[in-house]
């Protein structure tokens, strides 16, 4: 999808939305829709849909993706365009696969999906969960997160605002960094 002339995704950019999409300069997630096999899954009252995880991808057939405006085929949110996850049928999968993967960061996603067919009806079920912990930036970049290690860390202790003299702190305790991403559907 971001390999697309003129989509640029942002990975990670926002923590309402995760991914942030700019589509031939006009920015915003508010203004592309997201389908599903023709039916909308983005929100309905135009509020910025999270682009992320959240999308079962393990029986994807194909993604179709309009650029531009649509608005007068698909409704005033239609601004940037359209993007349709066409899944297979369950006569098409017939059968059932499981995968799992992990990676960096204590990342997990599991995906399951099975699919059949019997007289003349064609039954699918997919889902999946993924969780990471996300990098640990003050672990990665120490000198840069100097202060919250050596201070924040061991000590509880903060400034009191960026403008004021380093020596004007604030007991506040500590509380462990975490930020983790979850989705399942």
């Amino acid at each position: 999808f971001d390999d697309i002339p003129g989509i640029e995704i942002q990975k990670k950019s926002t923590a309402e939305y995760e991914n942030y999409i700019t589509v031939r300069g006009l920015a915003g997630n508010d203004k592309l829709i997201i389908m599903m096999d023709g039916y909308k899954i983005s929100p309905a009252d135009n509020t910025p849909c999270t682009v992320g995880t959240n999308y079962p991808l393990i029986a994807v057939k194909q993604v179709e993706i309009v650029i531009g405006h649509a608005s007068a085929l698909y409704g005033p949110d239609a601004v940037n365009g359209i993007v349709n996850i066409i899944t297979k049928t369950g006569k098409e999968f017939n059968g059932l696969e499981i995968t799992t993967s992990y990676g960096n960061d204590a990342t997990t996603l599991e995906q399951f999906a099975g699919g059949f067919e019997s007289n003349g009806l064609s039954f699918m079920a997919t889902g999946h969960f993924y969780h990471s912990d996300e990098p640990n930036f003050a672990n990665i970049y120490k000198k840069e997160y100097e202060w919250f290690n050596n201070e924040y860390k061991e000590l509880g202790i903060v400034q009191v605002s960026p403008f004021a003299p380093a020596s004007v702190t604030q007991e506040v305790g500590y509380k462990p960094y975490s930020t983790p991403t979850d989705s399942f559907s």
